[in-house]
Parts: structure tokens; C-alpha cells; sequence
């Protein structure tokens, strides 16, 4: 193996021979012959270091010029024999590292890159020898991509300092590459230079390929599974599949870090605790420990009731637990309603009033597995000792209770197999009727698996059998007894449809009769009002003595007279109200005005009856004014009427008073109040009705006053009531419709919503 001379070696002997060279250039100016032949020593001295001799010593004459040359040729020989030393030991260090490393692949650069030494080794594995690669740079050991990647990295000062270690792609002599581990440092030998220590990575690749193949199948079918699957390590979960996290809530946070028992509800928090201790530590019994919990989201709400199974696994190269958590909320749900299921079954056979009871175990000689009280009491047994008898021992039990039981005993031991009812009385002390009814049971394919008895006590039933069968006679009489009755029914509904149709006939009639006598009276009174008027007129000018003087007697006489005139245009002036009210040609002329001006005046029409009699009024109405809004000659002629009405039946020197009450939302309520002789409970239903008229009074009237009182209020969708006590007086109290309360186009209609009749003591 040929190696080159140190680098400092070979600048010593270049930087010596320049300046030899100079210092002859000046000799030979000064003394070309002697120093012709000193130049030639010291030329021959030069060549002899060239060449690597170190061992002769250069001789020039005393005097000579060139003495201090030749001594420093000496010296300079000297220093290259010492280094020169210290280079091959160098060499012999690196050679015998390089036979040290045997296989392994080392590279030694100089300090521009190029190839110094390499290894046999290094000859293996990249198929190069040492004359091949010897001076070409290093990254043709490398692929292009790998070496652009290295290069700025060796120059790094912490590089210097600490090395390099990384994975490349490595280019063998045939082209192919390889994944390699290349470990770079300074040489200790080659200043500026590099030591390459590669190793094949093939087989590691493959076999770290493999592992990540096989993590990525391991993780494909974790994720995969139904199953939440965790790994825990100290109680904290390490991981967690896809199928937890859904079970969790949480399917886009991560798990990892989380303690178990925080998804654990807090009653089986200790339970699952000591669990994932035990197996950690690996103390579980068996191959791990299962526990049922409650499975709590990251709300802390429950979301599933599970099962989780631990197990101690290696990850991370410490202990730790793997977890299968199954959601058995299903399952759970299903047992629940089975033991419910079961619960209502037992209740069912125990409420159930016939005897039941079921064989089954064919192969084991038919085995009882189910019976009910009802069963064990209509042979005096015991449940416990029926249930698990085989069917012989049943027919015994039954053969001794004797009283006809061997039927029954031979009912429930017959080996066949197909449905079968039967009837059994049985003698003793009661006679007793049994209905016997077999059902056989079989399974899906058919084959039979058992035999399901009932057996139902008839005696009642036939008792109760007997009694329908007499009722059921007499239930025919009473048909034919009621059948009678229907024909007779129907002979008395045909003579009332046709007295229906005879009354109907008369309605008619009545009707048209009732219209003639509307259409009189509006006529009479029509007639009769004009001769009264003119009557009235002529009387009171003789009265007022304008036709001349009249005596005191004639005064009493015409003051008479004008009394019963009044009265009489009064009568009429109601006949010819109602008559029109009767007609429905009463029209409303709305507007507004105070009700003061109403009230006011009509008492200054009822001002000459009331003086005759001593009465005096007493009017309260509420300040401001109230403002209604009606028809203000109808609602004058209800004050006439009702003030008038309370004039006609008080007492010599009574009082009347009206006054506003408390009245619902727009409306304005009046209370006309009399110290009268009062309406006796039986009238007070009936005195606004039409032509009836209260006894008592001073005066005889029509009976229409109060009828067309409420006939006027109602066209205004108003109300009145009377309340009074014999002896002690009446009020009637009415509503009006307060300003802005009804529409001016039309009046409220009866029967409108805000129509309401109010009878004796309704509330107003």
C-alpha cells in the first residue's frame, strides 16, 4: 500500500528550497567558483531531501558564503527526519486501524475531500478496490441526492466538534444503491481531513420495513374493532383506538395522557383501580381481570354500561395494561328485560287461576320444571315437592289422593304427544268438574321437547253455565214482553207525529195571528196618537184659561183629564214601541252625549207626577260626566220608563235615587232605586216579560213598560236586572255603552257577545 508524505512535510521542503535557492542567486554573484562548488554540495543536499534521505549532511568550506545554507540544509533535514518519523507512525497507526476494522467499511479523506485510505472492507461493500477510488473525491461512494445532503453539513462547527452520524443512500461500483449508516469525524491523522465509517443497512431496513408494516396492520385492525382498546401505564392512558374515542365523545381530541377513572363513574372507580394495579403488576389470577363499569363521556354523563377486560402487556419496554372495553348497554338492557320477563311470568303462573304445570326432559323420562300454586292446591301438594319429580312420581302423588285424581294422573302420564282436551269430575266432599288440556312444545326442528298440562275447575262455571241458561228464559220473555211494548211504542209515536204535525199547523197559525195583532196595534195606536195629541191640546188651553174663565170645580175636572190623557199617550206611545220592536223596524241613530242631559230631562218630564205624589230624587253620577254613546231618544224613553215605573209603585212622599255603579269595561251602569211597595219574589221572573204587570200599584198600566225597556237596552247590546224586597223597595239596574264602545254603522244585535239578559240576582 503506497500512502503520501504529510502535508506540513512537503511545505517545509518547498518553503527551504526557495530560499536556498535566493540565497545562491546572491553567492553566485559574489564568487562564482568557490561557491560554484558549495552551491553544488548544497544542490546535491537539496536533492537528497527530495528524494526522502535525511541521513547525509551537506560539507562547504569554511568562509564560504554559503555556510549558513548548508547549515540550514542540515537543520532542515534534521526537522524532516523528525517529522518524518512522526508521519509514518501516523501511517503504521492508520494502517493498523484500518486491519483493525476488518469487515467494517472505513474511508479517510484528506482535507479537500479526496480518498486517502480505504479499507478492505470498504472494498466488500461498495465493490471498489483501493487503486480504484485512491484520490477521487468521496462522494462517488455516495447517490447524488444523499451526498448534496451531507455536504453543508460537514462544514458545521458542531460538526467538528461532535461528529456525524446519519443514514444515506450508498452507490456501489455496479450502480446499485443500498441504505447505509455513515459515521463521520475529524481525523486524527490526516490534518483537514475526514474518517468514514459506513455499515449496510439493508437488513435493518427490511426488518424495520416489516415492523412498520406489521404496527400499521397491528393499527389498521386496533382501529378497526368495535372494541374500544387502550394501553395504560400508572392509571393514564397511553393510548386509545378510534372506537373509545367515539365511545368517549371525544373524536377529535386525543386521549393519550388522560386518566382512566375520570371515564369511570365514581362508584366503580376502586373496582377498575385495583384491577389495572393488579395486572400491571402482573398479580391478576388468570390470563387478566374483567370488570363491568359505567362508561362516562367527557361531560361526566353516562353513556354505556361495559365490560372491561385488562391484561398486562410490554410497551415502551416497561410494564403496562391493555384494555378491552366491550359496550354491553344492549346486552344489559336484554338481561334486565328477561329478569323482568322472568318476574312477570312467575307472577303471571302464580296470579293464573288455572293449574299449570310443564314436563319436560324427554330423555330423562319426562322431568316437572315448571307448576304454579294453583296447580299444588287443586291436589293439596306442595310446589317444592312437584317441581323436579319425574312423571312417575307425579301419578303417584296424584293415584293417592284417590276422589278420581288416577284420570288425572293418567290424563298427564299418557306418552302421546298430540293436543288433547279433556273433562274429569272428581268425587269427595265437593263435587268438582276439571277441564284437562294438553299442548305439546317443540323446538325449531320440530322434535318434541316438552308438554305443557292446564288444568281449569269447571265447577263454578257450570254452576254459572246453568244460571245463564234460566236467565236466558227469562231474558226470552222479557223479549217477547218488550217486543209487545215496541208495538204499542209505536202506535203511541205515530198519534204524536200527527198531533206534531196538528200543533205545527197551529204555530203557523199563531205566528200569522201574531203578526195581525203587531200590525193592529201599530195601526190603532197610530190612529188613536193624533186625536190625543189634539185632546190634550184644547184641554190644557181651557186649563190655562185662555179660552175662557173656568170655575175651580171645571179646574179639577181638566186637571183630571189631562192625567188620564198623559197616561193614555203613554199606553199608546209603548203600544206603538213595542209594536215596532215586534216588527224589527227599530232603528238605532248613534251618538254621543252626556248622560246627565238624558237623565235631566227625563225627570223634568216625570217633574208634575212625581210633585202630585211628594216623591223626591236623589242623582249621583260620576264627575267628569260620563259620555255614552246610544240612541238618545231610546235611551230617554228607558229613564221615562224605569224612573216612571218607580213613581208608579212608591209610596206618598218616597224618594227615588239614581246613581252610576261599578260597571264592566265599556260600558256605563245606572241604578235607578225607589222607596217603593217592592216586587214579590214570584214577579221578579216574570215582569219584563210581555203584558205582565206586578199588583200593587196606584195606577193600571199595559205591562210593556219594562218589556220595552230591555228590548231598547238589548238593541245596544245592554242588559237590565230588578232587585227588590216587599215593602222595602226595587232597583233596576242597566247598562249603556260608554263613548267609543260600539261601532256607528250598525247597533249591537241580541245574542251579540256582548249581549247578556240578566235575571234576579245575577251579578251586573
Amino acid at each position: 500500500m503506497a500512502w503520501g508524505a504529510a502535508p506540513t512535510l512537503a511545505l517545509a521542503v518547498g518553503a527551504g528550497m526557495l530560499a536556498l535557492a535566493l540565497l545562491l542567486f546572491v553567492l553566485l554573484l559574489m564568487s562564482r567558483r568557490q561557491l560554484r562548488r558549495d552551491l553544488r554540495e548544497i544542490v546535491i543536499g537539496l536533492e537528497d531531501l527530495r528524494t526522502g534521505d535525511v541521513r547525509r549532511r551537506v560539507e562547504v568550506s569554511e568562509g564560504s558564503p554559503l555556510v549558513l545554507a548548508a547549515d540550514a540544509v542540515n537543520r532542515l533535514a534534521t526537522t524532516l527526519g523528525e517529522r518524518g518519523a512522526e508521519a509514518e507512525s501516523s501511517r503504521e497507526k492508520l494502517r493498523a486501524m484500518l486491519d483493525t476494522a476488518g469487515d467494517h467499511a472505513v474511508v479517510a479523506t484528506g482535507a479537500q475531500g479526496e480518498i486517502r485510505a480505504f479499507s478492505p472492507g470498504a472494498g466488500l461493500l461498495f465493490g471498489r478496490t483501493e487503486d480504484e477510488v485512491q484520490a477521487q473525491p468521496i462522494g462517488l461512494l455516495f447517490e447524488e441526492a444523499s451526498w448534496r445532503e451531507l455536504l453543508p453539513r460537514l462544514s458545521r462547527r458542531n460538526f467538528r466538534e461532535r461528529g456525524l452520524e446519519l443514514r444515506a443512500r450508498l452507490l456501489r461500483r455496479d450502480g446499485t444503491t443500498f441504505p447505509g449508516g455513515v459515521d463521520v469525524r475529524l481525523s486524527p491523522s490526516i490534518p483537514g481531513g475526514f474518517v468514514y465509517a459506513f455499515r449496510d443497512l439493508s437488513e435493518q431496513t427490511r426488518l424495520e420495513q416489516e415492523l412498520r408494516d406489521s404496527e400499521t396492520r397491528y393499527r389498521t385492525l386496533v382501529e378497526g374493532l368495535a372494541q374500544g382498546v387502550f394501553i395504560a401505564r400508572d392509571g393514564a392512558l397511553v393510548y386509545a383506538n378510534r372506537a373509545l374515542h367515539l365511545l368517549s365523545g371525544l373524536e377529535s381530541e386525543p386521549l393519550s395522557g388522560r386518566l382512566l377513572r375520570d371515564f369511570v363513574a365514581t362508584r366503580d372507580v376502586l373496582m377498575v383501580q385495583e384491577g389495572l394495579a393488579e395486572a400491571q403488576a402482573g398479580t391478576a389470577a388468570g390470563a387478566g381481570v374483567a370488570v363491568r363499569a359505567t362508561w362516562l363521556d367527557a361531560g361526566r354523563q353516562p353513556v354505556a354500561q361495559v365490560r372491561i377486560e385488562i391484561s398486562q402487556v410490554q410497551h415502551g419496554g416497561r410494564p403496562a395494561v391493555l384494555g378491552l372495553v366491550a359496550d354491553q348497554t344492549r346486552e344489559r338492557l336484554i338481561e334486565s328485560e328477561l329478569r323482568r320477563n322472568e318476574a312477570r311470568l312467575d307472577a303471571v303462573l302464580e296470579a293464573a287461576s288455572d293449574g299449570l304445570l310443564v314436563l319436560a326432559d324427554p330423555a330423562a323420562g319426562w322431568v316437572v320444571r315448571m307448576t304454579n300454586r294453583a296447580f299444588a292446591a287443586q291436589f293439596a301438594l306442595s310446589v317444592d315437592r312437584l317441581l323436579g319429580a319425574s312423571a312417575a312420581d307425579l301419578a303417584r302423588m296424584l293415584r293417592e289422593r284417590g276422589e278420581g285424581a288416577e284420570e288425572v294422573a293418567a290424563f298427564l302420564t299418557d306418552p302421546a304427544a298430540e293436543a288433547r282436551v279433556e273433562a274429569v269430575t272428581l268425587a269427595g266432599g265437593q263435587r268438582r268438574v276439571l277441564e284437562l288440556r294438553r299442548t305439546p312444545l317443540t323446538d325449531r326442528s320440530g322434535e318434541l321437547v316438552g308438554v305443557v298440562f292446564a288444568i281449569r275447575d269447571l265447577t263454578d262455571q257450570k254452576a254459572f253455565e246453568r244460571r245463564l241458561e234460566a236467565n236466558a228464559d227469562e231474558l226470552r220473555k222479557s223479549k217477547e214482553a218488550l217486543e209487545t211494548s215496541y208495538q204499542r211504542l209505536n202506535g203511541v209515536n205515530q198519534d204524536l207525529e200527527a198531533r206534531t204535525r196538528q200543533l205545527d199547523t197551529l204555530a203557523s197559525e199563531l205566528q200569522r195571528l201574531n203578526k195581525m195583532k203587531s200590525d193592529l196595534l201599530a195601526n190603532v195606536s197610530h190612529e188613536l196618537q193624533t186625536p190625543l195629541v189634539s185632546i190634550r191640546g184644547y184641554t190644557e188651553l181651557i186649563l190655562k184659561g185662555r179660552l175662557g174663565a173656568i170655575t175651580e170645580e171645571q179646574r179639577k175636572g181638566l186637571t183630571l183629564s189631562m192625567r188620564n190623557i198623559d197616561r193614555l199617550i203613554g199606553m199608546i206611545d209603548n203600544l206603538l214601541a213595542f209594536a215596532r220592536m215586534d216588527q224589527g223596524a227599530t232603528e238605532l241613530q248613534l251618538r254621543d252625549f252626556r248622560l246627565r242631559e238624558v237623565v235631566d230631562e227625563s225627570l223634568e218630564i216625570l217633574k208634575g207626577r212625581m210633585e202630585s205624589r211628594g216623591i223626591h230624587t236623589t242623582v249621583r253620577l260620576p264627575e267628569p260626566e260620563a259620555v255614552v254613546r246610544a240612541d238618545r231618544a231610546k235611551v230617554l224613553q228607558v229613564f221615562l220608563n224605569v224612573v216612571g215605573n218607580a213613581i208608579k209603585y212608591n209610596r206618598d212622599g218616597g224618594a227615588i235615587e239614581i246613581a252610576a255603579v261599578t260597571s264592566p269595561p265599556g260600558y256605563v251602569s245606572v241604578r235607578v232605586r225607589d222607596t217603593g211597595i217592592g216586587i214579590a219574589r214570584e214577579d221578579l221572573d216574570r215582569i219584563f216579560d210581555r203584558f205582565y204587570r206586578a199588583e200593587g200599584g196606584d195606577e193600571r198600566g199595559t205591562g210593556l213598560g219594562l218589556p220595552i225597556v230591555r228590548g231598547l237596552l238589548e238593541l245596544h247590546g245592554c242588559s237590565i236586572r230588578a232587585e227588590s224586597e216587599p215593602g222595602r223597595g226595587s232597583a233596576f239596574t242597566f247598562t249603556l255603552p260608554a263613548a267609543g264602545s260600539m261601532d256607528e254603522s250598525s247597533g249591537a244585535e241580541p245574542g251579540s257577545p256582548s249581549f247578556r239578559v240578566l235575571r234576579p240576582g245575577d251579578p251586573a
